[in-house]
């Protein structure tokens, strides 16, 4: 690697339940590619005394490296010309990571790229999104829960009349999805105009509006 020219990591997406980083170097004729390791970055001293971790190297003339607690994550080396990114997904629990991009040469030649730091904050109870919207055959609804629990959807007319309703079970903690393909239990579709979906988590209890069309 002759320079850094950029990386860094993209904000953490809640609905796609994924982080990326993204890197670009301009490679010298040695490099062979990369490999990426996730290291816990602790809030706090743990009990014993010993302080929150930061990159490891305890001499400032030494390059930072991982401390022994970081996890290789990407099971093959990531090569090719760049630039360059590798995608976390499904999140991992809340906290902060420190991530490492190693630059491997030829033999055991290696260095380190500046860590990134991304912060993961704990799952809470959102409606992240209903689409497409207007409706044609498809809907689907992606949300996340905090805590463990059944989660219910109704569907109601602009009357306020019940149409639908399907117990989804019970969800744990983190981005999920549910799909409704605009049938009703007796299996016929619903006519086209304004509908409500409520959705229930819990003790958590989630409205929106949302618009039929048929094709013609």
């Amino acid at each position: 690697v002759t320079s850094v020219v950029s990386h860094g990591a993209d904000p953490v997406d809640r609905r796609h339940n994924e982080l990326v980083i993204r890197w670009e170097v301009e490679p010298g004729p040695d490099l062979k590619g990369f490999r990426v390791y996730r290291e816990v970055v602790l809030t706090a001293a743990p009990e014993g005394g010993a302080s929150a971790s930061g990159p490891e190297s305890a001499d400032p003339e030494k390059t930072p490296q991982p401390g022994p607690g970081a996890v290789l994550v990407t099971p093959t080396i990531i090569k090719g010309p760049g630039p360059h990114s590798w995608t976390e997904s499904p999140l991992p629990k809340s906290g902060v990571y420190r991530y490492w991009i190693e630059a491997l040469g030829t033999g055991t030649n290696h260095l380190y790229l500046d860590p990134i730091e991304v912060e993961v904050d704990p799952w809470a109870d959102v409606m992240l999104a209903l689409y497409p919207n207007p409706v044609v055959d498809q809907m689907k609804v992606a949300f996340s829960m905090a805590e463990a629990g059944p989660v219910q959807a109704t569907i109601y007319g602009i009357d306020g009349r019940m149409l639908y309703r399907e117990d989804l079970g019970t969800k744990t903690v983190g981005s999920l999805e549910w799909s409704w393909d605009t049938r009703l239990a007796d299996g016929q579709h619903v006519a086209a105009g304004t509908y409500f979906l409520v959705l229930r988590t819990g003790t958590v209890v989630y409205r929106d509006r949302f618009v039929v069309m048929r094709r013609k």
